[in-house]
């Protein structure tokens, strides 16, 4: 989550003692959420490590990572001048590298080992999903069914036509997303009843399985679900299916909503050491396999991979709790990386083309961290990067004009490098015929060689140039909501429209 999200969780605390009373002592005296809240806020559930784990990775000795120029983008390196100034400026507090299964680089800083356990947030909802994956493959549940089936109240209203698949994929229709909505996002964290939370929220703004919309309440939707299809707790679930298999080294704490209802929280509880997530990395770099056993189902891990072969009406970035809309050196639909991703910048990157992982935890995400993890993947395993080799950056193509099907033009302006760093700039005129065009404008940015975008508050949209031999020929549109980029063919490297004054912009 970025650093505006840190400035809008911020008026949780006034509006939420406001609003409710509920957990008023949480709120006013632990404000923001911390990686130590199950320690110091929260009751926990204890998922049990392993007293002998068998050892899974390598070390390997005398490796160093590349500069961190090669890796981490100008504007995100700002005045670093080496990796142990950008880890601190960046509030990195692990950071660990593996290939083949050999530990390249790992690094500890500030008050965390290799030992402590740091809630990782929305890490949580991918071993959730994996959860319900595995949950489906035993027969407990499908993934087609309706929530209703599990929660009666979901069956009295519009929620009616909600599948679990929609709650893995984020498509379930709920009027909710965690950017905008942060108020009921941090009530949903502090409630003493998160069951009694959901079951009251009955609100509908899209028709399920239509549109993207990343929401927390989903997950803990989700966790219920799972509960109440394998009668099992889900702490005791991922203990059987996960962590004792995979003889994770530490325990893991789940934190609960209270001491009285004792419900995990699915959606971001889940307190786990670095070693122990790169273990789960590492199986799902495996395609769900260890030592010799498929713990994971081959069609999730199909699902997980294939960008082309998605579930109905998921969007193409993310799939099952699982993101893949980060760095891109390839088209977007044919990309294998996805990652895991948090509150604070907690993130498990999986780059299957070169077997890597890389961990990066901490306690803020001041940057993308996709794009510079799948930066540093590719220069380790390909040898280069858009920042290092110019054949994977066609910023300089993406100016001109694009159309869509029915007609419809738009066009990309190059404004020119901006600010001390350098960061590429375009302004985006959407539709250009209309009588309106000067008030349907965006500022985009360079995110990476092939794409381009917008991300402020609640409004993101993305850019990603569709390149046949070294030739931009056009671009896919993406709102990242609708479930479907839409494709726009370049007919013009030259402008239509040059209008530099962007102060009557919307």
């Amino acid at each position: 989550m970025t650093r505006s999200f840190y400035t809008l969780f911020s008026t949780i605390c006034i509006s939420y003692i406001l609003l409710t009373s509920c957990a008023l002592g949480r709120v006013s005296v632990h404000f923001l959420p911390n990686v130590t809240d199950h320690k110091k806020v929260f009751k926990c559930d204890t998922v049990t490590g392993c007293t002998y784990a068998a050892k899974a990775f390598e070390e390997a000795k005398n490796y160093e990572l590349p500069p961190v120029e090669k890796w981490v983008s100008p504007a995100f390196l700002g005045e670093s001048k080496n990796l142990d100034e950008f880890f601190e400026k960046s509030k990195t507090t692990a950071f660990v590298v593996v290939r083949n299964d050999s530990i390249l680089y790992e690094r500890y800083m500030k008050d965390q080992s290799k030992e402590d356990q740091r809630v990782v947030f929305s890490i949580t909802k991918s071993f959730v999903a994996t959860l319900a994956h595995i949950a489906a493959s035993e027969g407990y549940l499908d993934l087609n069914q309706p929530v209703a089936d599990f929660i009666p109240e979901f069956g009295e209203d519009a929620r009616k036509d909600i599948r679990i698949s929609h709650l893995l994929n984020m498509t379930s229709g709920l009027d909710w997303m965690d950017h905008k909505n942060v108020i009921k996002l941090g009530k949903l964290y502090y409630t003493a009843n998160q069951y009694k939370f959901i079951a009251r929220y009955d609100k509908l703004a899209h028709e399920p399985g239509t549109h993207f919309s990343y929401k927390s309440i989903s997950t803990q939707i989700l966790g219920l679900c799972l509960e109440k299809a394998t009668g099992q707790k889900l702490s005791a679930y991922l203990h059987d299916k996960i962590w004792d298999p995979l003889e994770m080294e530490y325990n893991a704490l789940f934190t609960v909503d209270s001491k009285k209802n004792k419900n995990n929280r699915f959606f971001g509880g889940l307190a786990v050491t670095g070693r122990d997530l790169l273990r789960f990395g590492k199986l799902l770099l495996h395609k769900g396999e260890w030592r010799g056993q498929q713990l994971l189902p081959k069609s999730f891990i199909e699902h997980l991979y294939s960008r082309k072969n998605r579930m109905e009406g998921s969007w193409w970035g993310y799939a099952s709790c699982f993101w893949r809309n980060g760095y891109l050196l390839d088209d977007h639909l044919e990309d294998t990386d996805f990652y895991a991703a948090g509150y604070g910048g907690q993130f498990l990157y999986v780059n299957p083309k070169h077997n890597l992982l890389i961990l990066r935890m901490g306690t803020a995400e001041t940057g993308r961290w996709s794009l510079n993890l799948g930066r540093l993947a590719n220069l380790i395993g390909k040898g280069e990067n858009d920042l290092t080799a110019k054949k994977y950056n066609f910023y300089d193509q993406f100016e001109g004009v694009y159309k869509m099907e029915d007609g419809k033009t738009f066009q990309l302006e190059y404004l020119g490098p901006v600010g001390d760093h350098g960061r590429k700039r375009w302004v985006w005129r959407r539709d250009l015929l209309s009588t309106s065009r000067t008030k349907r404008i965006d500022e985009v940015y360079q995110f990476d060689g092939r794409s381009a975008g917008h991300k402020k508050g609640s409004h993101r949209m993305l850019l990603m140039f569709d390149i046949k031999d070294g030739k931009v020929e056009g671009l896919y549109y993406d709102d990242c909501t609708s479930v479907e980029p839409k494709y726009l063919k370049k007919t013009s490297q030259v402008p239509l429209v040059e209008n530099n004054d962007l102060s009557h912009r919307k």
